[in-house]
This record gives structure tokens, C-alpha cells and sequence, in this order.
């Protein structure tokens, strides 16, 4: 999630926005526990680093986080959540009240076009094409340009045709209202 939450910073930036951070949280487990990323955007300077506690939106790479962790939290009233998973998001109704759920089969889709590197699936850069899909805050383009600025021409091209993928493929929940990026 740590280069997924840079490539989204990166293509905020790219789409305007003037102040955005990305900021890793790593606890004091060893390999394999979980990872907190949190970015910030905004179409001003952003200040502060520390931690977001009333996300906007979050998004699960690992659905059997949702057994670890409250990952509604401070969440918004109308804020967002998009998970990584094979169900649909109307098999999510009643995740804490979450009005606004998306799902995308992130990891499925790697596997498909190959995006697996030695044994592990590379869901995050797909993953932001949902992203894109459930908050309409960024466009496919800059996602593009961010995910291109940072891997090879090869692995570039793989990691946007994931990130394709997922934007067509995100479900959501009846009701769904997606962000509106605000003008300036």
C-alpha cells in the first residue's frame, strides 16, 4: 500500500491538486503484519504529516483485514470504502453502517494478465484504478502517468492494464455516491 498511496499522491498531482502527501505507517511487527497508508489531497498546501483520523475513503487490499481491524474508524458519514475481494459490494451491506461500499476483484485481476512477482500478487497499482472507479476524484490518465513515471516500460504497461481492469470491474453498493472533486 506504501507504493500505491505515492502513485496516488503523484497523481494528484499530475490532476491539479496542490497539496497531497502520502504517509506510511509501519508498527513494530515483522513482515507480512499489517501496513497503514494515509494520503491526503486537497487544492491547497497540506501542512501536516501525521496520520488521518476521519478518512474520506479507505481502501482494504486484504479483505481479511476486515477481521483484524475497524476499518470504518473515524470513517466519514458519507464516506467511502473499497475493498479488494471476489464478492460484490451488496455482500458487504451492514459493514458498520457503510453507506458508500466498492468492491474490485484486484487480486483476481493480477493473476490473470500475470502480475505476480516471485509469488506474490501485486494488487496495489491495480487496485487504483477502483480507486479511480468508486471516488471520481482522479482520472484513469493520471493514474496512468504516476504508475508510468515510476516501473519500466513493461512493467508499467502491465500495472495499467490492472489498473484498467479494476476501473471497469468496481462494483458498488445501491445508493452509492461517489466524491466530487471541487473546482480549484
Amino acid at each position: 500500500m506504501v507504493t500505491a498511496a505515492r502513485l496516488l499522491a503523484q497523481a494528484a498531482f499530475y490532476a491539479g491538486f496542490k497539496g497531497v502527501t502520502a504517509t506510511p505507517f509501519f508498527g513494530a511487527e515483522r513482515r507480512g503484519a499489517p501496513v497503514v497508508a494515509f494520503n491526503r489531497l486537497n487544492s491547497e498546501p497540506i501542512r501536516t504529516h501525521q496520520s488521518v483520523t476521519n478518512p474520506d475513503v479507505v481502501v482494504v487490499l486484504e479483505e481479511r483485514l476486515l477481521n483484524i481491524l475497524d476499518v470504518t474508524e473515524g470513517l466519514a458519514p458519507e464516506g467511502i470504502v473499497l475493498i479488494n475481494t471476489t464478492r460484490s459490494a451488496h455482500n458487504f451491506n451492514g459493514l458498520h453502517g457503510v453507506k458508500n461500499l466498492a468492491t474490485c476483484d484486484a487480486t483476481g485481476i493480477c493473476r490473470e494478465i500475470g502480475l505476480v512477482v516471485a509469488g506474490y500478487v501485486l494488487a496495489n497499482t491495480t487496485l487504483l484504478g477502483g480507486f479511480v472507479r468508486a471516488t471520481g476524484l482522479l482520472d484513469m490518465k493520471t493514474i496512468s502517468e504516476a504508475i508510468r513515471s515510476s516501473f519500466s516500460e513493461s512493467a508499467a504497461d502491465l500495472n495499467i492494464k490492472g489498473a484498467g481492469m479494476a476501473y471497469e470491474r468496481t462494483t458498488t453498493s445501491d445508493g452509492f455516491a461517489r466524491i466530487v472533486k471541487s473546482e480549484g
